[in-house]
């Protein structure tokens, strides 16, 4: 039988491939043939062409890269001058949606501490505008202790004073002196001898004064409360008049800490809080404003305003506000934005008089020469917005490394001085350019790695799927006339082939009705449990040995059998599944019979 088989096999294939066969199944043969031998060469051509392809890839997208982090570097290297506004330069791309990180405004709805003292501010200027009709100037004038203040030092022009409460250690209380009316064109400039008649000539800026300095104490609760969870770092009053009480809890001489950091002249009605406040139609909760993130110019780093507005007498406007501290999560989000440019930071501190303290690298000279040639006032100004590095004049604005600092925030250092801490910041174009080329270098070897193994494997696939199914055909030409019943199951449990006696013994008329149930479900409930151990084993890789169980003939009667299956470990991909078995009878013996037939 074995010797018929082994013929019919060879008659077979000289049939598909000798002179004999059809010619088309002769140039299939051929190309099959020439495939097999092409396979490796395949392979390498697949290989090259992927690393190929992720070279070029690879190489657009760090150029893609840099040309974007090179023209976000080079967009904001050109706004050159310091800004506290957040839509403007660099403070645009480090602020502009920092709100994400604050906690819920619930707080703010439900702030009674906060909600008492803003009804306290509204009623006491109600109060003092019910007795406007009594107003004496020269007693306010007296009670208020007012100078006048040559905030610029070594200047003498009027433009560069304003007029400041004595008391200044416990507030600070300013009105610029371009702010006042006087009786006529040919009056000397204001000093001290002449203040009070001047101020006779102007009983709005004096009635805004004396309300500053009322509301002085109210300022001060504001400043112990928490806004949204924050702390409220600053509060202040300004009138359309120009006058302004600044007032800090964290700061013990308000004098000395704030007159360096406002030229004498500045209006502060042109903050965009200021009108937001006055026209909002509709108020938000306790307040009428809140501001986006940006860099408190007073050194408070970064800050939100929230502006309410108040009502003061001529059917003027004024407005309170209260400056609050962004949590921690903004400043390591800044940090996030600056590590997505490709820039280097670290922090360090600085204190006016005292200079840096913290690591600063050497080509951050240009830091300590501009603090160094500058006066303390526009120190100030320095370290309460960005300091960009200037170009040189007649040098082509095309910077390699570009370099800027970022004030987080500002604490009393002594007698109203103040120490700042800073990030210094470092974009170096050739450091980005290295970085991205290793990067891509990195990204093909990944590339070509994946590429290799993944056609490796799927030759390997094919041919073990190949190799294995040329084996089990084999088996089932050679078995196909032999008297011990053999099958074919798959990993589903499925019969693939059976042969005659494997059909004989079960009365099965071909092999498609055998087909049509899995070989478990021939087998007898009883003896299932033994079968299912049986897989369970062979799924393992473990050996099963010979097994006896009853399966069920076509015409439903019961055939006890010894068995013996082996496993084939064919490829599943994903899944180890049940392997593919083939198995024989050894001997049976039907219902009521007590002989075994053997083979």
């Amino acid at each position: 039988m074995g010797a018929n088989g082994n013929n019919g096999s060879a008659d077979l294939a000289r049939t598909l491939t000798g002179a004999d066969a059809p010619w088309y199944v002769r140039v299939l043969h051929v190309v099959l043939k020439l495939l097999r031998k092409l396979a490796p060469a395949l392979q390498i051509a697949l290989l090259l062409m992927g690393v190929a392809v992720a070279l070029y890839y690879g190489y657009q997208l760090r150029q893609a890269l840099l040309q974007s982090q090179e023209n976000v570097a080079k967009g904001l290297h050109a706004k050159l001058e310091s800004t506290a506004h957040p839509h403007k330069g660099i403070a645009a791309f480090l602020l502009s949606g920092l709100e994400e990180t604050l906690p819920p405004d619930k707080d703010l709805v439900n702030n009674e501490q906060l909600r008492s003292t803003l009804k306290d501010i509204e009623t006491t200027l109600q109060k003092l505008s019910d007795e406007a009709k009594s107003f004496n100037e020269t007693e306010v004038a007296d009670s208020l202790k007012l100078r006048v203040t040559n905030i610029s030092s070594g200047s003498v022009s009027p433009w560069q004073k304003a007029v400041t409460s004595r008391d200044a250690a416990a507030k600070f209380l300013m009105v610029p002196a371009i702010s006042l009316r006087r009786k006529g064109l040919v009056e000397r400039p204001l000093d001290q001898s002449l203040l009070n008649d001047v101020l006779k000539y102007n009983p709005e800026v004096l009635f805004d004064l004396q309300a500053a300095s009322v509301l002085e104490p109210h300022l001060r609760k504001l400043d112990r409360m928490t806004i949204r969870s924050l702390p409220v770092v600053q509060t202040y009053f300004i009138a359309e008049s120009g006058v302004i009480i600044l007032h800090a809890s964290n700061v013990t001489d308000h004098g000395k800490y704030y007159q360096d950091q406002f030229a004498p002249y500045t209006l502060f009605m042109d903050r965009p809080y200021f009108w937001q406040a006055v026209e909002r139609s509709a108020p938000m909760s306790l307040f009428d404003y809140q501001t986006e993130p940006y860099i408190d110019l007073g050194g408070n780093g970064l800050v939100i305003t929230y502006t309410k507005k108040v009502d003061l007498p001529n059917q003027r406007v004024g407005i309170v506000c209260a400056d609050v501290k962004l949590p921690e999560p903004s400043v390591v989000e800044i940090k996030e934005r600056l590590r997505s440019l490709g820039a280097e930071f670290a922090e360090f501190s600085w204190t006016i008089d005292r200079g840096r303290e913290g690591f600063i690298p050497d080509d951050f000279a240009w830091f300590e020469k501009q603090m160094a040639g500058q006066n303390r006032k526009e120190q100030s100004r320095s370290l309460g917005a960005i300091a960009l590095e200037q170009q040189q004049a007649g040098v082509e604005n095309k910077p390699d490394t570009m370099r800027f600092t970022v004030p987080l925030e500002s604490t009393e250092w002594s007698e109203g001085l103040r120490k700042t801490k800073l990030l210094w910041v470092r974009v170096d174009f050739g450091s980005i350019r290295r970085k991205l080329t290793w990067d891509l270098l990195w990204f093909s070897v990944g590339i070509a790695l994946m590429v290799l193994s993944g056609s490796t494997i799927l030759y390997d696939y094919k041919v073990l799927h190949g190799e294995m199914n040329s084996v089990l055909r084999k088996m089932s030409r050679v078995m196909s006339d032999a008297s011990t019943p053999f099958a074919w199951i798959d990993d589903k449990n499925e019969f693939v082939y059976a042969n005659s006696s494997f059909l004989k013994l079960l009365d099965y008329p071909n092999l498609e009705q055998l087909k049509s149930k899995p070989f478990r479900a021939l087998v007898t409930n009883e003896t299932q449990p033994m079968y299912d151990e049986v897989l369970s084993k062979s799924g393992k890789g473990e050996e099963t040995r010979e097994y006896e169980i009853d399966v069920l003939t076509s015409k439903n009667e019961v055939v006890r059998v010894v068995a013996h299956g082996e496993r084939i470990p064919y490829p599943t991909f994903w899944r180890r599944g049940l392997p593919h078995r083939f198995g024989v009878f050894l001997r049976w013996r039907k219902s009521g019979e007590t002989t075994w037939v053997r083979c």
